[in-house]
């Protein structure tokens, strides 16, 4: 309690003194009451520096938080962006030259589909037909040669071959390699067209 009295006693003197000036004071009591007085704008500020500093310190944490919800974000489109130019070039080198693609799928078809893809030459045409109601892809696209299911278009490739035929695209499929094993390895070729 006797701290608090002499501290209010200084504060009254030292606002005073700021009040009438420091002419009349003796050297000593100019320092105390000088203190005194910054002490008491320390006290009285001091709720406000905090609320300053409270409010810079989540402002700092907010930059902080967006800046790393842009670079997840930036990240996540940089994928999407590298993709889609993979998918680009993928889509203008198909336009410009076709794409090659080994027929899947040729080896759980039946006797008659194994004997007709072995009687397959280089440049023979096949014929594409799209199966929705495929279980493991609803954009299987499966491969005929002379009326006979022989494969599928890998699935890989599926989605995009898929979509060229339900836009009404047509695509010309012919046989670009061939090797006559019991159960053969064909390479097809898709041409738009």
């Amino acid at each position: 309690m006797k701290k608090v009295v002499v501290l209010s006693y200084w504060a009254t003197l030292a606002i005073s003194v700021r009040a009438e000036g420091f002419s009349n004071l003796s050297t000593g009591s100019k320092i105390v009451s000088s203190i005194v007085f910054i002490i008491l704008i320390g006290i009285i500020t001091s709720p406000i520096w905090g609320l300053i500093w409270y409010f810079v310190r989540k402002q700092k944490k907010e930059k902080e938080r967006k800046e790393c919800l842009y670079q997840d974000w930036k990240e996540r489109n940089e994928k999407d962006i590298r993709r889609e130019k993979r998918e680009t070039n993928k889509l203008k080198k198909y336009r410009n030259e076709g794409i090659e693609v080994s027929l899947a799928g040729l080896y759980y078809r039946t006797e008659k589909a194994h004997r007709v893809a072995g009687e397959l030459n280089v440049g023979d045409e096949l014929d594409l037909k799209v199966n929705p109601s495929n279980n493991y892809d609803i954009n299987a696209v499966k491969v005929y040669a002379n009326g006979t299911w022989i494969g599928f278009i890998p699935q890989t490739h599926s989605e995009f071959v898929s979509n060229e035929l339900f836009s009404g695209k047509k695509i010309k499929t012919i046989v670009s390699s061939t090797d006559k094993d019991n159960i053969p390895n064909i390479w097809i070729k898709l041409i738009p067209y």
